[in-house]
Protein backbone atom coordinates (compact mmCIF):
# COMPACT_ATOMS: atom_id res chain seq x y z
CA UNK A 1 0.00 0.00 0.00
CA UNK A 2 1.30 3.39 -1.04
CA UNK A 3 0.74 6.87 0.35
CA UNK A 4 0.46 9.33 -2.55
CA UNK A 5 1.26 12.98 -1.84
CA UNK A 6 -1.00 15.25 -3.91
CA UNK A 7 -0.81 19.00 -4.16
CA UNK A 8 -3.84 21.09 -5.02
CA UNK A 9 -2.99 23.81 -7.55
CA UNK A 10 -6.39 24.48 -9.21
CA UNK A 11 -7.58 27.62 -7.33
CA UNK A 12 -11.39 27.14 -7.63
CA UNK A 13 -11.09 23.74 -5.94
CA UNK A 14 -8.68 24.35 -3.08
CA UNK A 15 -11.03 25.61 -0.35
CA UNK A 16 -13.62 22.89 -1.09
CA UNK A 17 -10.89 20.26 -0.73
CA UNK A 18 -9.71 21.80 2.54
CA UNK A 19 -13.28 21.69 3.89
CA UNK A 20 -13.66 18.09 2.57
CA UNK A 21 -16.59 19.20 0.40
CA UNK A 22 -14.66 18.06 -2.68
CA UNK A 23 -13.27 14.56 -2.15
CA UNK A 24 -11.93 13.66 -5.59
CA UNK A 25 -9.42 14.70 -8.19
CA UNK A 26 -8.64 13.60 -11.74
CA UNK A 27 -4.98 12.78 -12.25
CA UNK A 28 -2.89 11.54 -15.15
CA UNK A 29 -2.32 7.78 -14.90
CA UNK A 30 1.25 6.94 -13.96
CA UNK A 31 2.04 3.27 -14.71
CA UNK A 32 5.11 3.53 -12.46
CA UNK A 33 3.00 4.64 -9.47
CA UNK A 34 -0.71 3.95 -10.08
CA UNK A 35 -3.37 4.72 -7.52
CA UNK A 36 -4.86 1.48 -6.21
CA UNK A 37 -7.53 0.44 -3.74
CA UNK A 38 -5.99 0.33 -0.27
CA UNK A 39 -3.62 3.23 -0.98
CA UNK A 40 -3.94 6.53 0.85
CA UNK A 41 -3.48 10.19 -0.03
CA UNK A 42 -1.93 13.11 1.78
CA UNK A 43 -3.18 16.35 0.21
CA UNK A 44 -1.51 19.72 0.61
CA UNK A 45 -1.32 23.24 -0.77
CA UNK A 46 1.57 25.59 -1.42
CA UNK A 47 2.46 28.86 0.33
CA UNK A 48 3.53 30.41 -2.99
CA UNK A 49 4.61 29.10 -6.35
CA UNK A 50 3.91 25.34 -6.63
CA UNK A 51 6.97 23.12 -6.20
CA UNK A 52 9.11 26.15 -5.31
CA UNK A 53 7.64 27.14 -1.97
CA UNK A 54 6.82 25.42 1.32
CA UNK A 55 3.52 23.74 2.02
CA UNK A 56 1.05 26.05 3.76
CA UNK A 57 -1.60 23.45 4.65
CA UNK A 58 -2.17 19.73 4.55
CA UNK A 59 -4.93 17.30 5.33
CA UNK A 60 -4.50 14.12 7.35
CA UNK A 61 -3.64 10.98 5.42
CA UNK A 62 -6.86 9.42 4.08
CA UNK A 63 -7.63 6.05 2.43
CA UNK A 64 -8.76 6.16 -1.18
CA UNK A 65 -11.73 4.41 -2.73
CA UNK A 66 -11.15 2.27 -5.83
CA UNK A 67 -9.90 4.62 -8.57
CA UNK A 68 -11.96 5.18 -11.73
CA UNK A 69 -10.02 5.01 -14.99
CA UNK A 70 -10.86 7.43 -17.81
CA UNK A 71 -9.67 7.70 -21.41
CA UNK A 72 -9.60 11.32 -22.57
CA UNK A 73 -9.63 12.15 -26.27
CA UNK A 74 -10.33 15.23 -28.36
CA UNK A 75 -14.10 14.76 -28.69
CA UNK A 76 -14.98 12.05 -26.16
CA UNK A 77 -14.18 10.61 -22.78
CA UNK A 78 -14.26 6.86 -22.26
CA UNK A 79 -14.66 4.77 -19.15
CA UNK A 80 -15.26 1.22 -17.98
CA UNK A 81 -17.12 2.43 -14.90
CA UNK A 82 -19.66 5.11 -14.13
CA UNK A 83 -17.33 8.07 -13.46
CA UNK A 84 -19.62 9.26 -10.65
CA UNK A 85 -20.21 6.06 -8.65
CA UNK A 86 -17.47 3.72 -9.89
CA UNK A 87 -19.97 0.96 -10.69
CA UNK A 88 -19.21 -1.02 -13.86
CA UNK A 89 -20.96 0.15 -17.04
CA UNK A 90 -20.87 -3.37 -18.50
CA UNK A 91 -20.29 -6.94 -17.46
CA UNK A 92 -17.32 -7.14 -19.82
CA UNK A 93 -14.30 -5.22 -18.59
CA UNK A 94 -13.18 -4.83 -22.21
CA UNK A 95 -16.27 -2.78 -23.09
CA UNK A 96 -15.64 0.93 -22.85
CA UNK A 97 -18.42 3.50 -22.98
CA UNK A 98 -17.58 6.74 -24.78
CA UNK A 99 -19.52 9.95 -24.25
CA UNK A 100 -18.94 13.47 -25.59
CA UNK A 101 -17.40 16.05 -23.28
CA UNK A 102 -20.76 17.90 -23.38
CA UNK A 103 -22.67 14.92 -21.88
CA UNK A 104 -24.56 15.54 -18.60
CA UNK A 105 -22.63 12.66 -17.02
CA UNK A 106 -19.34 14.48 -17.70
CA UNK A 107 -20.87 17.73 -16.41
CA UNK A 108 -21.62 15.91 -13.13
CA UNK A 109 -18.07 14.55 -13.03
CA UNK A 110 -16.80 18.12 -13.44
CA UNK A 111 -19.09 19.37 -10.65
CA UNK A 112 -17.91 16.67 -8.24
CA UNK A 113 -14.30 17.42 -9.19
CA UNK A 114 -14.65 21.10 -8.24
CA UNK A 115 -14.35 22.45 -11.79
CA UNK A 116 -15.57 26.01 -12.39
CA UNK A 117 -17.84 26.23 -14.30
CA UNK A 118 -19.02 22.66 -13.63
CA UNK A 119 -19.18 21.46 -17.24
CA UNK A 120 -17.51 18.68 -19.18
CA UNK A 121 -15.97 21.21 -21.55
CA UNK A 122 -14.46 23.12 -18.62
CA UNK A 123 -13.08 19.83 -17.23
CA UNK A 124 -11.50 19.15 -20.62
CA UNK A 125 -9.96 22.65 -20.66
CA UNK A 126 -8.51 22.19 -17.16
CA UNK A 127 -7.03 18.77 -17.98
CA UNK A 128 -5.61 20.05 -21.28
CA UNK A 129 -4.17 23.06 -19.43
CA UNK A 130 -2.17 20.69 -17.23
CA UNK A 131 -1.36 17.98 -19.81
CA UNK A 132 -1.65 19.43 -23.35
CA UNK A 133 -4.31 19.24 -26.05
CA UNK A 134 -6.09 15.91 -26.52
CA UNK A 135 -6.07 14.17 -29.90
CA UNK A 136 -7.66 10.95 -31.12
CA UNK A 137 -5.00 9.05 -29.12
CA UNK A 138 -6.41 8.22 -25.65
CA UNK A 139 -4.76 9.71 -22.56
CA UNK A 140 -5.41 7.68 -19.40
CA UNK A 141 -6.50 9.43 -16.21
CA UNK A 142 -7.60 8.17 -12.82
CA UNK A 143 -10.37 9.72 -10.73
CA UNK A 144 -9.04 9.54 -7.18
CA UNK A 145 -11.70 9.57 -4.44
CA UNK A 146 -11.13 9.76 -0.70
Amino acid sequence: MTTHILSMTYPPKIEAVRRLECRRTTRLFNPENPFEEGDSVLIHGWAGKPYRSPWNWRLPKMPILPPIDLLAMEHTIGCWQNPITGTPLSRESVNISYVPWQDPLVDELARLDGIDPPTGMALKEVLEGFHGKFTDKPVIFQVIRW
